[in-house]
């Protein structure tokens, strides 16, 4: 299985982190945003990711929330390196989004497709 937001194999709970990133779910609504706990509104991520991802919904709210709390990009290879990982899993969950809004309002439709 592969994490939603980046080319990482998710490994089960319980193995060596070391061999892959730790199999976790990602609410494309979060939970703080009022999405579902449906199996639906759930993707496969790994914990990099998903940690990443915090609750933003979109890469404008997250570019938002950085101007507006004075961070400013950094000329450094890691703060760098999070900040464009950040906006390619943001632009994956905003992919992912419209078919989860459409699946919450006309009720309950898994986004994979399985019944």
């Amino acid at each position: 299985m592969k994490c939603s937001y980046c080319p990482t194999t998710l490994k089960p709970h319980g193995a060596n982190e070391k061999d892959g990133g730790m199999l976790t779910q990602d609410h494309v609504i979060p939970l703080s945003r009022g999405g579902p706990n449906h199996r639906w509104n759930k993707v496969p991520c790994c914990k990099g990711c998903n940690a990443l991802r915090q609750n933003f919904v979109s890469v404008a709210e997250y570019e938002h929330f950085r101007r507006a709390h004075g961070f400013r990009r950094k000329n450094t290879p890691g703060p760098r390196k999070r900040h464009e990982r950040t906006l390619a899993i943001l632009a994956a969950v905003e992919g992912l989004m419209p078919a989860a809004m459409d699946r919450w309002r006309r009720g309950i439709e898994p986004l994979c497709g399985c019944q």
